[in-house]
C-alpha cells in the first residue's frame, strides 16, 4: 500500500472509530455496569492508538493510551466506571478530533496542547486507585503529561486489572478465531509475567533476548507495555507477555530464567473455552462489500450520465416512421439503460440522513448538561437517504436548530413540573421520503412560540408595520422569525437569541432548493419542518416558453398550472396584480417583463386569458404569467459559475435535447 493509501485509511478508520466512541459513551452513560460496551469502547481506543503509533502521531496514541487506563479497571467489572471518567472520555474523543482534523488540514498533529486533560486524566485515576498526587506532573517533549517519580510505570502497570489479579492479559484480550485455532492446534496461550532483578540497568536489551529466546518456542501475541515503549526503557520492574506456545508452564519458566538478570516468571494459562463467539450484527443476512469512492470520481461519473441523458432527450426529437421500426426499439431499449443507469448512480451519491443524525446525540447531551436541562432525544427514519451533496450542507442549520430548542424552547425540569409537564424534555428529529424530496422535521416538547411576541418584535423593529400585521394569519406571522434580526428571546446566550440565524438556516435552506417553515403552540411546542430535493444534480422541471426562450421552473415548487381570463385579474391600491385561488388572494407576476424581455401589462389586452404557474414558496404561493408550455422534463442542472452567480432570478441552466439552453428560473426570489 502506498504511504498516501496508508494515509487516507487512517484518516477514515480515525473517523469511523472516534464516531463510534461517540455513540458508545451516549450508551454507556446511560448504562455504567454494561461491560461490553465498555469493552467495545476500549476495542475502539486500542485500534486508534495502534494506528497513530503506526502513523508515527505520539500525541493521538498517548491520549488514547491513558484513556485504555481509565477504562482497564471497569473492563474486568472490578470497578464501576465513575461519571467523571464518563466526562473525560467524552473530553478525550474531542481532542482526538481536533488532532485528526490538523492531521486531515496538515498531515501533522499541531500545536493542540492537551496537557490540562492529560492531568485530569492522572487525578481521576489517582481517585480510582485511592493514591493522592504528591508531585507535580511535567510534560515532556510531545505535550504528554506523565507522573512525576519512579512511581510512574508502576502505577501505569498496575492499573489494568483483568480476571487474574496482577496480570494485565486475560480471556477478553483475544478474539474467537484465535481462541479456536489454537484449541485446533492443541496449543496453549498464556499471559507470562516476567520480573527483572533489581540491579538491571538494561532491561530493554534483557527483554530483546527474552522476545528472541520466546520467539523460537511459540509466538508473541502482545506485550505490555507495548514494544514501542520498549524500545523507549518505559519498563518497570516487570514485562507482561500474551504468549501461544506448545510449551509446558515448566519447560517455558527454565527457559526464560535461563536469560540473565531475570529473577522470576509467573504464568497464567487462559481459558479459551471462556472466549465466545461474538453475537452476529443486527443486519442483512446477506454479505454486503463496500468500496469507499472519491466524490471527484462520482461527480464525473455524473456528468458522464448527464451527458448521456441529454443525448437521450436529443433523439426524443427524431421523428421515426414505419421503415426505421428498430432505430425505434433501439431507442427505446437506449432509454430505458439511459434511465436505469442514471438511477443507479443516483442511488450510489445517495447517504442515510444517519450521517448528520449521529452528531446530534453528543451535542444534545453536553448542551443540556451545561444548560442544567433533562432532554431526551428521539430519532426516527435515520435510514432515509439524501444526496450527499445535500446532506454536506445540513450541518450547521441543524445544529442551530436544535441549539436554538435546547436554549429557548425546552424549559428546565422544575418548570416543567410546574406546568404539569413530564420531567424529562424532548427533542425529536424525524425523516422520511416523499415524492422526490426528504422531509426532515425537528420537534420539541417545550414552551412554543407566542405569535403575539412575534409581531411586536416585528414592529419593534420596523420589520413590518401594523397594517400589514394585521392582514396576516397566525401562522404566517410565525414565519417571520425567520427575518434577520427578529428574535423574542428573553435574553440573549453564547447559544442563541441574538436573532441571527433563523434566516441564516432559512437561506442555507432555500439554497439547496429547499423550503423551512415553523409550527408552533404555546406550552405544546415547536416543530421545525425541512423539504429538501433527494437530489441536486438531475430534476424534474417545468419547460415553459418566455418569449421565445425555453426556462425551466423546478416541479419541486410547482402547484399547479391554470388560464386566467383578464376579468379574474385584479389590482391592488399600489398598482401590482393579484387573482384568487382557493379564496385566498395570490400576487401574479408578468415574468417577460420582470426578466426585461416584454414591456407592458400583461393584463392591458382585454379578452386574453393568461397562461399561469402557481408556484409555492413555504406557505405563501405566487402566479407567474408565460407565453407557452413546453411540457414536464428530467433535466440536468449546470452551475452558472462565479462569473454569473449574480445573475437575479436565474440559479443554474440546462442543455436541452435540441442542444439549445435553457435558464433554470429561481422562483424563491420572486417572493
Amino acid at each position: 500500500m502506498e504511504t498516501s493509501e496508508f494515509y487516507e485509511a487512517f484518516i477514515d478508520e480515525a473517523r469511523e472509530n472516534l464516531e463510534n466512541m461517540n455513540q458508545l459513551l451516549l450508551q454507556i452513560e446511560g448504562d455504567m455496569q454494561n461491560i461490553d460496551l465498555i469493552n467495545e469502547l476500549f476495542r475502539a481506543s486500542h485500534t486508534i492508538k495502534g494506528m497513530s503509533g503506526a502513523m508515527h502521531y505520539s500525541k493521538m496514541e498517548h491520549l488514547t493510551h491513558q484513556m485504555e487506563f481509565l477504562l482497564e479497571d471497569s473492563r474486568s467489572g472490578e470497578k464501576p466506571l465513575q461519571e467523571t471518567s464518563v466526562d473525560i472520555l467524552f473530553e478525550c474523543v474531542d481532542n482526538l478530533e481536533i488532532y485528526l482534523e490538523n492531521v486531515i488540514e496538515e498531515a501533522e498533529e499541531g500545536e493542540h496542547d492537551c496537557s490540562e486533560l492529560l492531568a485530569k486524566i492522572e487525578r481521576e485515576l489517582n481517585g480510582q486507585s485511592g493514591e493522592q498526587s504528591a508531585a507535580p506532573q511535567q510534560a515532556d517533549s510531545s505535550g504528554a503529561v506523565e507522573p512525576s517519580g519512579a512511581a510512574a510505570p508502576q502505577k501505569a502497570a498496575a492499573k489494568k486489572q483483568g480476571a487474574y489479579p496482577g496480570f494485565y492479559f486475560d480471556e477478553t484480550d483475544l478474539t474467537y478465531n484465535v481462541a479456536q485455532k489454537a484449541l485446533t492446534e492443541k496449543h496453549a496461550i498464556r499471559t507470562v509475567k516476567v520480573t527483572f532483578d533489581d540491579q538491571c540497568s538494561l532491561k530493554m536489551a534483557r527483554a530483546y533476548l527474552l522476545f528472541q529466546t520466546l520467539g523460537e518456542l511459540g509466538q508473541i501475541m502482545d506485550t505490555h507495555p507495548k514494544r514501542d515503549l520498549i524500545e523507549n526503557n518505559e519498563i518497570d520492574s516487570s514485562i507482561e507477555i500474551l504468549f501461544k506456545t506448545e510449551q509446558d508452564e515448566e519447560s517455558l519458566e527454565d527457559v526464560i530464567l535461563k536469560v540473565s538478570e531475570i529473577a522470576g516468571a509467573e504464568q497464567i494459562q487462559l481459558d479459551l473455552s471462556k472466549v465466545k463467539k461474538p453475537e452476529p450484527k443486527k443486519a442483512s443476512a446477506q454479505k454486503k462489500t463496500v468500496v469507499k469512492v472519491d466524490m471527484e470520481r462520482l461527480d464525473n461519473l455524473m456528468n458522464l450520465v448527464s451527458e448521456l441523458i441529454v443525448i437521450k432527450t436529443a433523439l426524443d426529437e427524431v421523428e421515426f416512421d414505419d421503415s426505421n421500426s428498430e432505430a425505434a426499439k433501439t431507442l427505446n431499449y437506449l432509454e430505458r439503460v439511459a434511465t436505469d443507469l442514471n438511477e443507479a448512480v443516483m442511488q450510489v451519491r445517495m447517504v442515510p440522513v444517519e450521517r448528520i443524525f449521529n452528531r446530534f446525540p453528543r451535542i444534545v447531551r453536553d448542551l443540556s448538561k451545561e444548560l442544567g436541562k433533562s432532554v431526551e432525544l428521539v430519532i426516527k427514519g435515520e435510514d432515509t437517504e439524501v444526496d450527499r451533496a445535500v446532506v454536506d450542507e445540513l450541518g450547521d442549520p441543524f445544529i442551530h436548530l436544535i441549539r436554538n430548542a435546547l436554549d429557548h424552547g425546552l424549559e428546565r425540569s422544575d418548570e416543567r413540573l410546574a406546568k404539569g409537564k413530564p420531567e424529562v424534555a424532548k427533542l425529536f428529529l424525524n425523516a422520511y421520503p416523499e415524492g422526490n424530496s426528504v422531509v426532515i422535521e425537528i420537534e420539541d416538547d417545550g414552551a412554543g412560540i407566542n405569535a403575539e411576541k412575534v409581531a411586536q418584535s416585528a414592529l419593534k423593529r420596523n420589520a413590518l408595520t401594523q397594517e400589514e400585521l394585521d392582514g396576516m394569519s397566525e401562522q404566517e406571522i410565525m414565519q417571520l422569525i425567520f427575518r434577520a434580526g427578529l428574535s423574542t428571546a428573553k435574553e440573549v446566550t453564547d447559544l442563541s437569541g441574538r436573532g441571527v440565524g433563523l434566516d441564516a438556516v432559512k437561506s442555507r435552506i432555500e439554497g439547496l432548493a429547499g423550503e423551512v417553515y415553523v409550527n408552533s403552540q404555546v406550552d405544546i411546542g415547536t416543530k421545525f419542518t425541512i423539504r429538501l430535493p433527494s437530489t441536486l444534480s438531475i430534476i424534474q422541471a417545468l419547460l415553459v416558453d418566455i418569449c421565445g426562450d425555453a426556462y425551466a421552473i423546478p416541479v419541486v415548487n410547482v402547484v399547479m398550472l391554470t388560464r386566467l381570463a383578464s376579468k379574474e385579474v385584479q389590482k391592488t391600491s399600489s398598482g401590482d396584480l393579484q387573482f384568487m385561488f382557493n379564496e385566498e388572494e395570490v400576487p401574479l407576476i408578468n415574468l417577460p417583463e420582470r426578466l426585461g424581455l416584454e414591456n407592458g401589462d400583461a393584463s392591458a389586452e382585454k379578452d386574453k386569458d393568461l397562461l399561469v404557474v402557481i408556484v409555492k414558496r413555504g406557505n405563501r404561493q405566487l402566479g407567474l404569467v408565460v407565453n407557452g408550455l413546453l411540457g414536464k422534463r428530467e433535466i440536468v442542472v449546470k452551475s452558472l459559475g462565479s462569473f454569473l452567480s449574480h445573475v437575479k432570478l436565474i440559479s443554474g441552466a440546462t442543455i436541452l435535447g435540441n442542444g439549445k439552453l435553457a435558464l433554470i428560473l429561481d422562483s424563491d426570489q420572486l417572493f
